[in-house]
């Protein structure tokens, strides 16, 4: 019988299991296709007219992760920025690198917020742990006067200042109005980060893109992370071509040969360093 005339009776959610290894998958299939193998494979039907709902809920239990699209997507809608190359799967990538604190001690805190899309993401990955979560626990900092003057190591012009200045204090808590107890700090780095209040920190994302703010970011958050705890930096630059802002990429070189550190570089731009004990 050809495929187009089955009646929607003949197709249904299969959900094989690979017989004891924990794992399932699902996908819809032939109701007489089953019949034939059921006896090898095993399979587990639900009337016809639930088939799409309970794929797409069982999707979401294999795939915990699978809504981060539409969160992404509400965070571009609510801090009113566009879609840009390489975003997404960048911050995917923080998303899922910040998940891997969860559970250590200390607050989170990010340095670069431009318009908050990457705080609002952050901040509802800590609610997941914790629903009553409001923001309390997370820390955010911005000169919001847009990028400080460049130095040498930048290898851009004086243009680079003053760059991401459209946007305000105001313009965050509207798009973080979830999260009304996250603590705002305006100011330029260094300075502002010598005003904050002395805290341990799981997870700390730098986003300043010039060399000199990075280096001090770095620094700073460093020795104030708890072990375990996780800085990722958001300018490194994606393999191979690079990015933007050669500073960023130098700042964490030399910190890290510095310290002794090593850090990992995602082929999104991400640059994520880990603290171990006694380091």
């Amino acid at each position: 019988m050809d495929n187009a005339r089955r009646s929607s009776s003949d197709r249904e959610l299969e959900i094989l299991t690979d017989g004891g290894c924990g794992e399932s998958r699902s996908h819809l299939f032939d109701n007489r296709a089953c019949q034939r193998r059921e006896a090898v494979i095993g399979c587990a039907r639900l009337p016809a007219a639930r088939s799409i709902e309970n794929e797409e809920a069982n999707t979401r239990m294999l795939h915990p992760f699978k809504d981060l699209d539409d969160l992404y997507e509400t965070g571009l809608h609510l801090a009113q920025m566009p879609d840009a190359k390489r975003r997404r799967a960048r911050f995917y990538h923080l998303m899922q690198l910040f998940a891997l604190t969860g559970g250590l001690d200390g607050e989170t805190i990010e340095a670069g917020c431009f318009r908050g899309l990457s705080s609002f993401l952050l901040c509802h990955m800590t609610r997941r742990l914790d629903p009553a979560f409001r923001g309390q626990t997370h820390t955010v900092v911005d000169s919001f006067e847009g990028l400080s003057a460049p130095v040498a190591a930048d290898k851009t012009g004086r243009e680079a200042e003053g760059r991401f200045s459209n946007t305000s204090p105001e313009h965050v808590r509207r798009t973080l109005a979830e999260f009304p107890d996250v603590m705002l700090h305006k100011g330029w780095i260094p300075e502002v980060l010598q005003g904050l209040p002395e805290k341990r920190y799981r997870f700390a994302h730098v986003d300043v893109d010039l060399y000199t703010p990075t280096l001090h970011c770095l620094a700073y958050f460093y020795d104030r992370l708890t072990p375990g705890g996780m800085i990722v930096v958001d300018d490194f630059g994606p393999w191979p071509d690079g990015g933007r802002y050669p500073g960023c990429t130098t700042a964490v070189m030399e910190f890290c040969a510095e310290r002794g550190l090593h850090f990992a570089a995602l082929n999104t731009g991400n640059a994520v360093i880990i603290r171990h004990d006694g380091l």
